[in-house]
Formats: C-alpha cells, sequence, structure tokens
C-alpha cells in the first residue's frame, strides 16, 4: 500500500498513530447501560452497527472487548476479516461499548481521523495483508494484534484525510443504492417463490433433506498457496450466487481432485461462522459460469468450511431447493439445526439432511424456474453494473492512497497542508521519541533532545517535512559523542522507517542536500569488502561547537576534520563553502 507518496505525505505504523486494543476503566457504574455490539450486529456491507443492545456494564465488562465512541473496531476472525467487517463505533449508550472478543480496538490519535483509519482497513490490500498474519487452525484463523501494530499506512495532513474520506463516501452511497436495487430484486425472487408454492405443508409433501441428495462432502482442508486448483471459500458462498472473485489456489492430489471437482447443480453450504447469518447459506455451482469468470476450464473444488450437497436429479431441481432455502421458512429450518459453541455457529451434514424441504413435481419446479429467470436476469444486470462499480472503486481506492486523487487540491490549498504537515512530523517525532529506550544518562538525553530540536533558520530553512524527518533520524541514530560517526545512505535506508525505507537513493538525495548546506560532513572511507567500489561515499554529522571554527548561519556546530576524513572528503568540504558563499 505503500508506494511514492506526496512530499507532504508520510508513512506510520498503526501503532503510531492509534492505540491498539486499549484498556482501561470506564468510569461508569455496574447499573450504567452501555452499547453491546455481537459480531451479527456490524455490517460488512455498509460498515455500520445495525442492531446493537443495550446491557448495565455489570454484564459485559468482563469477557468482553471493550470500545468507546469514534474507535475503530476490525473482525480479526476469518471470513468476517476477510470480506471486510469494520465499524466506526458512534451513537454509543454513555460514550461506552462492548462486543465480541473477535474485535481488534483501533483508538485514533489527533494525527488521524477514525475515517480514514476505517477507509484503509476496509480496502483488499490490507485485507490480503491481514490474512497473510492468520494464526489458528483453518476456520478459526485470526489476525494477530502485532501485525496491526506494525502495519504502515500513507498518512497525509488531516484536512486531506478529510477530503479523501469525503470523495471516498459520495462512492460508497453510490454503492449502497444499487445494492437496496439489487436487494428489492431479491424480493422479487421469494414473491415469485410464494407464488407457485405458498404454504409448502398443505400443497406439497415434504422430505428430509438427506433423501433428496446422493451426496454430503467436506472439501479440502489443505492450506492455500501459489499454485493448485482453484478453491472456493466461505467468502464465495454469497446467499444468492457463487463469486468468482478473492480466489485462492490449493494443491491435492488426482484422487483428492476427482472427489471434490465441482459439477454444474453442486449445491455449496457455508458450515461454520461466528455470524448465523452465514450458516447454511448456500449457492448453485455453473461449470460455464465458472469457465467464464475464471477464463479456463481447471477443476474448481471448495474449502472444508463449506459442505457440497449433490441433489438427485430425478427428484429435484438446484435452483428450486435454493431458492426454498432463502425464503424466511428455508432460512428458520436451517437455524434450527444449527449449534453453537465458543461463539461459533456450525451445522453439518447430519443437521442439513434433516431440514425437511417441500417436494413438488419437477415439472412445477421448472415452471417457477421459467418464471424466476427473468428476475436472474434482471439482477445479472444490476450485478454487472455492480462489477464496473467495484472496478471504479478500486481505482478510486489505489489514487486516494497515493495522493493522486488529491493533487490539484493539494496544489491549492499547499500552504495550510505544509503547515498541517510540519505539524504532523513534530508530533510522530514525539511520539517515537517517547517509545525510544536511551538507557543512558539523563545528561545525554538532554543533549539529544536539543540536537532533534527542528530548526528553521540559517541553513535549516526551506527544508521540507520528509528532509527534516531524515535529519532527525540522522540525529537520533548518530549524534550525542564527540567523534565522527561514519554512515551511508544504504545504512540510513535499511534502518528508517517510513517512505525513505530501503529506498538508498531517496535517502541520498536528501543527505547531498544536507551535504552542501553544511549539515553533513560527506567523506570516502575504503570498504571493508573486496566488492564494488573500493571506496564508500559516507557521511558525518558536525561535531558541536567547542570555541573552534563554525559554520556561517549556524553558531552550535563545527567542521573539524576528523581521523578518516581525506581528500575527497575535504575537496567536497570546499566545495559546499563555495557553494554557501562563506569563502
Amino acid at each position: 500500500m505503500i508506494a511514492t507518496l506526496p512530499t507532504t505525505w508520510t508513512s506510520a505504523k498503526l501503532s503510531d498513530i492509534c492505540q491498539i486494543n486499549p484498556r482501561g476503566k470506564s468510569g461508569l457504574a455496574d447499573d450504567d447501560e452501555v452499547t453491546f455490539v455481537p459480531m451479527a450486529a456490524v455490517s460488512e456491507f455498509s460498515g455500520t452497527i445495525v442492531s446493537p443492545e443495550t446491557r448495565p456494564l455489570r454484564e459485559v465488562q468482563k469477557g468482553f472487548t471493550p470500545f468507546q465512541e469514534g474507535d475503530v473496531l476490525f473482525a480479526k476472525i476469518t471470513p468476517c476479516m476477510e470480506n471486510g467487517k469494520a465499524v466506526i463505533a458512534r451513537n454509543l449508550v454513555n460514550q461506552r461499548g462492548y462486543g465480541s472478543t473477535e474485535f481488534h480496538v483501533m483508538r485514533p490519535t489527533p494525527l488521524v481521523i477514525a475515517e480514514w483509519i476505517f477507509a484503509i482497513i476496509r480496502t483488499k490490500e490490507f485485507r490480503r495483508a491481514a490474512a497473510s498474519s492468520f494464526q489458528g487452525a483453518v476456520g478459526q484463523q485470526r489476525v494477530t494484534a502485532s501485525f496491526l501494530e506494525s502495519f504502515r499506512i500513507p498518512l497525509p495532513p488531516l484536512s486531506e484525510q478529510q477530503r479523501i474520506v469525503e470523495i471516498l463516501q459520495e462512492a460508497e452511497g453510490i454503492r449502497r443504492l444499487r445494492a437496496e436495487a439489487e436487494a428489492k430484486t431479491a424480493e422479487l425472487g421469494s414473491a415469485t417463490f410464494f407464488h407457485f408454492f405458498g404454504d409448502e405443508s398443505k400443497q406439497h409433501k415434504s422430505l428430509p433433506l438427506r433423501e433428496l441428495v446422493e451426496e454430503f462432502r467436506y472439501g479440502t482442508s489443505q492450506p492455500s498457496g501459489e499454485r493448485g486448483a482453484t478453491t472456493l471459500r466461505i467468502p464465495n458462498v454469497l446467499g444468492d450466487r457463487i463469486s468468482f472473485e478473492d480466489l485462492v489456489r490449493v494443491e491435492e492430489n488426482d484422487a483428492a481432485l476427482e472427489r471434490l471437482r465441482l459439477q454444474t447443480g453442486d449445491m455449496l453450504f457455508v458450515r461454520t461462522n461466528g455470524n448465523p447469518d452465514y450458516v447454511g447459506r448456500c449457492g448453485v455451482f455453473d461449470v460455464e459460469d465458472a469457465s467464464l469468470n475464471i477464463g479456463d476450464n481447471s477443476p474448481v473444488i471448495y474449502a472444508s468450511y463449506l459442505i457440497r450437497a449433490r441433489l438427485k436429479s430425478e427428484i429435484m431441481r438446484p435452483w428450486f431447493l435454493h431458492a426454498y432455502l432463502k425464503s424466511p421458512i428455508g432460512r428458520a429450518r436451517i437455524l434450527k439445526q444449527a449449534r453453537t459453541a465458543a461463539g461459533q455457529y456450525n451445522i453439518n451434514t447430519e443437521g442439513l439432511g434433516a431440514i425437511k424441504v417441500p417436494v413438488p413435481s419437477l415439472a412445477l419446479q421448472d415452471r417457477f424456474l421459467l418464471e424466476a429467470l427473468e428476475n436472474r436476469q434482471i439482477t445479472e444486470k444490476i450485478r454487472l453494473s455492480e462489477r464496473n462499480m467495484t472496478a471504479f472503486e478500486e481505482s478510486l481506492s489505489a489514487h486516494a492512497f497515493s495522493g493522486r486523487l488529491t493533487a490539484d487540491w493539494r496544489d491549492t490549498n499547499s500552504e495550510q497542508i505544509a503547515y498541517e504537515a510540519s505539524e504532523r512530523d513534530q508530533a510522530l517525532y514525539s511520539t517515537r521519541k517517547q517509545i525510544v529506550s536511551y538507557a543512558t544518562s539523563p545528561e545525554y538525553r538532554g543533549i539529544v533532545e536539543v540536537i532533534f530540536k527542528d530548526r528553521t533558520d540559517g541553513i535549516y530553512s526551506d527544508l521540507n517535512s520528509e528532509q527534516r524527518f531524515l535529519l532527525r533520524e540522522v540525529n537520533r541514530m548518530f549524534a550525542g559523542v564527540d567523534y565522527g560517526r561514519y554512515f551511508t545512505a544504504e545504512k540510513i535506508a535499511d534502518e528508517i522507517e517510513g517512505p525513505l525505507h530501503r529506498n538508498p537513493q531517496g535517502v541520498l538525495a536528501h543527505l547531498q542536500v544536507f551535504a552542501v548546506r553544511g549539515l553533513l560532513i560527506p567523506v570516502s572511507r575504503r570498504r571493508k569488502d573486496a566488492t564494488g567500489s573500493p571506496f564508500a561515499g559516507c557521511y558525518r554529522l558536525p561535531l558541536k561547537a567547542s570555541g573552534g571554527r563554525t559554520f556561517s548561519g549556524v553558531e552550535d556546530i563545527e567542521l573539524p576534520e576528523q581521523p578518516g576524513d581525506d581528500v575527497r572528503g575535504e575537496l567536497m568540504k570546499i566545495q559546499r563553502r563555495l557553494a554557501t558563499g562563506t569563502i
């Protein structure tokens, strides 16, 4: 996510700009009410709390995750995390909330707005990176707190964060309207179903699902990788269809591939989830649809937290069964067979097999499918529009988090942005300084603080925010001694944080600016290894002034030669002095 950023942007670890999973007393009495948010209360689509509860503090302060107004909640367990389930805690009773232990909590500092954090953690790039940190058994994997603490995000000034968020929220509003249209189309499907079948208990015999299925089979438990068969997971079973986005690959032997290969008409059921709305969710697989979306005819299999049901085609049509199980009666019967343990809802093949299903004649099932086809065609048009919208949003997101989206706005507001960037960088520096353990004397810490102090006069003038940050980091690493400590651009790039990390060319460009201004002394030192040039381009800091010759424009540093400074260093020093008019 971190690429080349505008000069007024920086990057920061989430732990630098947020408190991760903060704890502390609420300040409320046991009988005071707070908001309670189970995982199911968070809408993964809208990113809002759709059905919060109110409970007395005494019921929730132990065994649940605490948060407060304005915190960002992030679902750490799969597949909720992979689906982008997150929310900003708003309108909490008494400004306090408690919720599922499967939430990580991020409390923004004044350096960042909650909406900026929320927008980033909902991106596919962030979710993919988070998934790479998963720990735990398949189907119960979680994102670690250490991943959040170390993850770096782009950090523009506050007013630019707000500007970008406003644009992204406008796009989200358009998506919401499209989703509402799709939901209303889905309602037409339910209406068509009941128009045909009404109260099935009076018109058609019912059979347990196990009598309508040739075979139930669990999916593969092999880990995903770079190669192997295309594999569907819980996020691919959307309830109204099978999605072919964000696919993974799993290596299996030929015998397993043959057993798990999906055929047209196979039904996939979600068997486990922390959200009861997912459990029993199903979709109908179609080979032609898969080939169209994947681009080849390679086998498609499915993961272990899905169950495949292969129906007896002489009794039951898969699309009819799918429509029934989506209906309120069908969902109620599925949930009746579900079980819960440790906050997880589960349904197994025995539970699925026990679900009673109406069995009208195949002729009536086929008539229903013809009637429903028109609705499906409307849905497909909406879905195509949705895919186009998704592509647009991904492009918008890429531009937003790289700074390209607001380039013109940034130019128009350059003075304000530059001031905010400077304030942000100083605040970030203060935060970092507080967590650095110097393990030295108080006198040394005092010297370091003096060295770190930002200067804006003389040769320090006109340095941009990135250069000021780099100069502070150089001082932090190499100052505080009475002799020259030598370093290279490569060494700085390996150790520094932010956009200059592992960017020796960018570091070198700034070091050269510092050298011309007399803030660093360039020298050349013989390399210890036998590869490359026999000399390394090194730098050292000037020493603190002690009555000797000082550099014009700065009263507290001097430029004495140190052992190891050679002819090339002297020439560079003369060149610098010529350039600045001191000789």
